[in-house]
């Protein structure tokens, strides 16, 4: 579902930003900071739900809307937003979505351009929060980084930070190959594993979206049906973003389906 389908399900609820909330609040948020290394500082939007509400994943699944984080300030020189492992939820009628529940934390890279002047950052967020039903939550936050002092939430950004995916080195990639069996209800990707995952996250281009991996139906491989896709052939040759649970451990590798 995209952000304007998403506001307009979501209209009977108020959005909400900073401290105001949803009665009873649903969610929490908040800005971590760690102090200057390397040149880089490590922030963190965290997202604290009630329990059984989640947020979404860069890929939602079936609903929902991915987190849209902005930072901006001046003396600031780059950002790069990092996503945690998530987990996959089944929704009524075969449905799923992919996200997180009970809190997540999005590490978050920002490079000063002169790493010996402090750095004022303003970060805006939007994402979905659900419980049955979904509403539309914006959070706003300033911060001053000081190279001078160091980050009071440098030990819970490490922490979440070991929870993002790591690039899978080419020589052990957990995918060797991948292909398209258009056969059936639904076409299918099909991807020949080195060893066996929990589960399977695809990103691709353009339409579709790749439902959980079947592991039984050949062994080796994990079959995953894509919906919402007009024309199967729109894949050949596009290179796939695929994240692996591999046993609580997240892995990413890209492989271009021949």
């Amino acid at each position: 579902m995209d952000r304007r389908s998403f506001l307009a399900l979501a209209l009977a609820a108020l959005p909400v930003s900073g401290a105001r909330a949803a009665t009873p609040p649903a969610w929490r948020a908040r800005l971590l900071a760690a102090g200057l290394r390397d040149g880089h500082y490590r922030i963190g939007l965290a997202i604290t739900l009630e329990p059984d509400w989640k947020t979404y994943w860069r890929v939602p699944g079936d609903g929902g809307v991915p987190p849209e984080i902005t930072v901006t300030g001046a003396n600031l020189g780059g950002v790069a937003i990092s996503h945690p492992l998530p987990h996959r939820f089944a929704t009524g009628e075969g449905g799923e979505t992919i996200g997180y529940k009970d809190e997540v934390v999005f590490p978050i890279t920002v490079t000063p351009k002169d790493a010996g002047l402090p750095l004022a950052l303003r970060l805006k967020a939007f994402f979905g929060v659900c419980k049955g039903i979904c509403i539309p939550a914006e959070y706003e936050a300033d911060l001053v980084l000081d190279p001078a002092r160091p980050g009071p939430d440098t030990l819970t950004l490490a922490l979440w930070q070991a929870k993002v995916p790591e690039v899978a080195a080419a020589d052990h990639a957990p995918v060797t190959a991948a292909r398209l069996d258009p056969t059936g209800a639904r076409p299918h990707l099909v991807l020949t594993l080195r060893k066996p995952v929990a589960d399977i996250f695809v990103e691709a281009a353009g339409e579709g979206f790749f439902h959980a991996p079947d592991f039984a139906r050949e062994a080796g491989t994990a079959w995953l049906a894509i919906a919402d896709l007009k024309d199967v052939n729109t894949l050949k040759g596009q290179t796939l973003r695929i994240t692996l649970d591999d046993g609580g451990q997240g892995l990413e590798q890209s492989l271009t389906i021949p």
